[in-house]
């Protein structure tokens, strides 16, 4: 193989690796009680306590937005689980230690 197609190669197998690597941060998941729900300044906000089937909390009237294509969607979840006083499961690639708001990937109303 002449050397210009190895680095070809090269740089085709490191593109995909470092694609992976990007792509597969997953998300972690956390079930919370909502605490307050609403729309302000521009964006929805949904202040969430992590519920643990046992020990401490993580996370205690934590912030979070919405992604902004599901928006509406996740704001109706929180006020219906807060009218309802039902759990949330949610899914979240924020750094919840340092971030003062996390970012909101998912959220499932539980029964």
């Amino acid at each position: 193989m002449k050397p210009s197609k190895k680095l070809l190669v090269m740089v085709a197998v490191f593109g995909m690796v470092a694609f992976l690597a990007v792509t597969a941060h997953a998300a972690q998941w956390y079930y919370c009680q909502v605490v307050q729900a609403g729309p302000g300044w521009g964006q929805s906000y949904i202040m969430l306590t992590h519920s643990p089937s046992s020990g401490s909390p993580l996370f205690v009237n934590k912030w979070f937005y919405p992604r902004s294509d599901l928006t509406n969607e996740m704001l109706a979840t929180a006020l219906t689980a807060l009218a309802n006083n039902q759990t949330v499961y949610i899914g979240t690639n924020s750094n919840l230690g340092t971030s003062s708001y996390g970012k909101l990937e998912a959220i499932y109303l539980q029964p």
